[in-house]
């Protein structure tokens, strides 16, 4: 019943209807709470079950932002996996699972990441072992995407403990080496379209965002820096990689990543809002490609799961909008560069005679920055301005 509270509530199903009775997640999750209460209320009967039970109404109530609980079962299923010993690789033959050597990895990204979110300290800071499971032939992409998620936090490790410890974060060292170990991170899956691919992107850009932030509270930015972590423009070259990196992927492989990977798509393109409107610049006459292009893809790219959080949505489409209304317009740009400028048949030359001009209608359609559109970026070597 944990499975379904929080596969239904992750994926938008529809409530089951059994003649006059609606089941819906909100429905599988308080039977099973019961069920679990009337079963074993002390926990005296600890097993891998009942760990997976604790970590599945965790994601249940993390997609229904119940911030208290979801914490509460994470911690829970963490605190049941350590008392079994799964951190040390010890093995339980119970027929639940076939790999469960994956168990302990997936409660401790589940945990490193949900208290990043709530600007807590995780309950265990040792990382797990990947020895055993890198050299396991039977890895499928999932399990490997696992992986590369325990690596991505591993390189954070320095930054997520610090900035919620007393050491804090004291020097821009930690900052720059933090950011240099993840973007050298290389995906060994990188080039198969899926969920959990596009989890290790969104995670990835996410934390080069916050390393950001760190460093504008720490007042080091600078237009002068020796590293781009420590530049004003830093948030829009984060958005143009996560752009790159979720191109293939259409709205049916994002949905199933659920609310925490949309907190983290909102941080990295409200990060890029807060700059674009704190420092509007001209764009040049050769239709270069500015921060507020990528605000308003990366915008059209997460907008299907904007509609599961109203509040979310209302800021960063107001932010966007604004950013937008502020640049310049660039058919007034283009125009200056002409000797005259006519309404009409003369814009429709001047496009055909933009290098990889791709009409607006064009991309709202397919709601994401095609490859041609992509490798044009590339090839041109645009700027950011």
């Amino acid at each position: 019943m944990a499975v379904c509270a929080a596969t239904m509530a992750q994926l938008h199903l529809d409530p089951l209807v059994d003649g006059s009775r609606t089941v819906d997640s909100t429905t599988m999750a308080q039977i099973c709470l019961r069920v679990r209460a009337s079963c074993d209320s002390r926990g005296a009967n600890l097993d891998l079950r009942s760990v997976l039970v604790s970590f599945f109404l965790h994601v249940y109530h993390a997609k229904v932002n119940q911030q208290n609980s979801a914490m509460m079962f994470i911690q829970e299923a963490m605190a049941g996996a350590r008392i079994m010993r799964l951190n040390e690789g010890s093995s339980h033959e119970d027929g639940l699972i076939t790999n469960k050597a994956l168990v302990f990895p997936l409660l401790w990204v589940s945990e490193r990441g949900y208290s990043l979110h709530l600007g807590l300290s995780p309950s265990y800071i040792d990382p797990p072992g990947l020895i055993d499971l890198e050299t396991n032939t039977n890895v499928d992409v999932h399990a490997q995407g696992l992986i590369e998620l325990v690596k991505l936090f591993i390189a954070f490790d320095e930054i997520s403990v610090r900035r919620n410890s007393r050491l804090g974060i004291t020097m821009a060292a930690h900052l720059t080496n933090t950011e240099a170990k993840l973007a050298s991170l290389c995906f060994s899956m990188a080039n198969h379209v899926s969920t959990r691919t596009a989890d290790c992107h969104i995670t990835r850009e996410w934390m080069r965002t916050i390393l950001w932030q760190e460093a504008l509270a720490m007042g080091l930015l600078s237009s002068s820096a020796c590293t781009s972590v420590m530049e004003f423009g830093f948030p829009a070259q984060v958005c143009r990689a996560l752009l790159r990196s979720l191109r293939g992927f259409s709205e049916t492989d994002l949905l199933p990543l659920g609310r925490d990977q949309l907190l983290k798509c909102f941080e990295v393109a409200n990060s890029l809002a807060d700059t674009v409107l704190l420092s509007p610049r001209q764009i040049g006459s050769r239709l270069e490609l500015g921060p507020q292009d990528f605000l308003h893809a990366l915008y059209q790219k997460i907008v299907p799961f904007l509609e599961q959080d109203t509040m979310l949505k209302s800021i960063i489409r107001a932010k966007t909008a604004e950013a937008l209304v502020a640049a310049p317009a660039r058919l007034l740009t283009i125009g200056e560069e002409a000797t005259t400028l006519h309404l009409g048949e003369n814009i429709l030359c001047g496009q055909a005679q933009i290098s990889g001009y791709i009409p607006n209608g064009e991309l709202d359609e397919q709601n994401e920055l095609t490859p041609d559109f992509l490798d044009w970026l590339q090839q041109s070597g645009f700027q950011i301005t």
